[in-house]
Order: structure tokens, then sequence, then C-alpha cells
């Protein structure tokens, strides 16, 4: 997703981190893919799941996805860090998320966190992990600013306010919250529909 790759090889580092976590619970792992992750990423994945699991490996031809499903049965949520419509979906459940860090080093999402006012992040490091994701990263650095889409601020956000940690820290608790932001978005709806 735009400068990041979850390719096999941080697919089959999020099974062996994933099942870690999960023996360590005496638990089993739900997971499914996505429309973006490739076969080679998902095998891997699977291939690296040392716990009892299960894989729903998303295609085009699946008539359903059981991801909220899984949401809804999960003690504890692991999600990459590419997709802010899913950690959004994670979050919205109260459990405790982890973001997964598709990326290590340099192109790392959380390397380049800033140290000084929280307003403030570095700029992304230029170099991907191939040319598409190397020239997405040159377009975020580079072109004007409300062009770019830079994931890291919402991590950076979800994790100062308690919603999430990065994978490998330890979970922050949570209680459900209420859901404060429905009643304004449907009022808001409302008020432009006139109803």
């Amino acid at each position: 997703s735009g400068p990041y790759l979850f390719g096999p090889e941080s697919a089959a580092r999020l099974g062996r981190e994933a099942s870690r976590i999960a023996a360590s619970l005496g638990g089993a792992l739900l997971v499914t893919t996505s429309a973006r992750t490739s076969a080679s990423s998902a095998d891997a994945l699977a291939s690296a799941l040392t716990v009892p699991s299960y894989v729903f490996k998303w295609t085009k031809a699946s008539a359903e996805n059981p991801f909220l499903a899984f949401l809804a049965l999960a003690e504890r949520i692991i999600v990459t860090g590419d997709s802010i419509s899913m950690l959004a979906e994670a979050c919205a459940t109260g459990k405790p998320v982890m973001l997964f860090d598709i990326d290590e080093g340099e192109q790392s999402m959380r390397a380049e966190e800033s140290r000084g006012p929280a307003q403030t992040i570095r700029p992304i490091h230029w170099r991907g992990q191939n040319l598409e994701t190397t020239a997405f990263r040159l377009l975020m650095r580079f072109a004007p600013t409300r062009w770019s889409r830079d994931l890291r601020i919402v991590h950076r956000d979800v994790v100062a306010a308690g919603l999430a940690s990065w994978l490998g820290e330890d979970p922050k608790p949570r209680q459900p919250r209420q859901q404060a932001d429905l009643a304004r978005a449907v009022a808001r709806i409302h008020e432009l529909f006139g109803l």
C-alpha cells in the first residue's frame, strides 16, 4: 500500500510473531488476508504459523470475508499498518489492538517518528523495497504536503490515544468506548438531509 510492501518476508515475520504471542497465551489464530495480499505473501504467512489456526485467503471469487466475525471473536487483534480502514475497524471493537510494522530499518513505519514536537514527523525515507514503493516515497517526500497520504500520522495518533500499540510492545488493555461520534454523525446527516 503506497510506500509499504507486504511481501513474503514481511508476511512470514508476521506469522512468526503472531504465533509466538498466541503460544504464550495458549491461544489460536484466526487469519484473513485482503484484496491487496499477494498469493506468495498469503502462502508465506500461512506457512509461518506454528499454532492452531484458521486461515482465510481472500480472492476475487470469495463470496464473503470473515474479517468482521474474526474481530467479534478475537481477544486481541493484530493488524498490518498499511490499512487505515482495517485499523479503524479493529480499534472500534474496544479490544487490544497491535499494529504490525510491515517494513524494518529505514523503511519502517515508525523508524522516523519525531523525537521533538508532537505534531512533527520526519520526512519518510526516500528508498522503498522496490521501484513502485520508492516512487511513492519520493512523491510523499517532495510533492506538496496536501498530496501526501502519510499513514504514520494515523499510527502515531492511535498509539498516543491508547487505541493500539506496536506489535512487540505490551498491548494496552481497553474498555469498550461509547461511540459518541455516532450520535453526532447521525445528527449531522439529519441536518444535511433536512430530516
